[in-house]
């Protein structure tokens, strides 16, 4: 996979959304981060099926981290609202699956233009709430820091 990416990204797009759905996460790991190490294209419909999937929370940290790095990649607009969506998602305590995933989205968001719709969800990160741990919410707050240095 890794030598006819490395030649014909465009020939993979395929294997790439097939190995995808495969049942061991492995092999899905793999698949994405041979597309991302090619750049393979036109992934973007997969990208967005995958990252809005019922199961996307249940997935290996990893999978749901290179998903979201490659659809900021692919479609930065979708990307934001995957991100925004996430971090605005929570349970009245915290998940271990879902705060990592919220990290992430915070990840995403801060490489991001500081459009008004990304400084509020990420300055609503850094309250206080049950939902929010500490390490989120200096992440946010962190992320707007940067992204507020580069808005001046």
């Amino acid at each position: 996979l890794n030598l006819r990416a490395e030649s014909f990204p465009e020939a993979v797009i395929e294997t790439i959304k097939t190995l995808g759905h495969d049942a061991s996460p492995e092999i899905r790991i793999r698949a994405l981060q041979a597309a991302e190490r090619h750049n393979v294209p036109h992934l973007s419909e997969f990208l967005r099926a995958r990252t809005s999937h019922s199961g996307f929370f249940e997935l290996p940290y990893s999978e749901r981290r290179l998903l979201l790095v490659l659809l900021l990649q692919h479609e930065p607009r979708v990307a934001q609202r995957s991100a925004v969506d996430i971090l605005k998602a929570h349970g009245l305590k915290p998940d271990d699956s879902r705060s990592t995933t919220r990290l992430i989205a915070v990840e995403i968001l801060s490489q991001l233009p500081a459009t008004p719709e990304v400084l509020e969800t990420l300055q609503a990160a850094t309250k206080r709430r049950p939902w929010n741990s500490k390490e989120l919410q200096e992440a946010a707050a962190n992320a707007l820091v940067r992204l507020r240095g580069r808005v001046l």
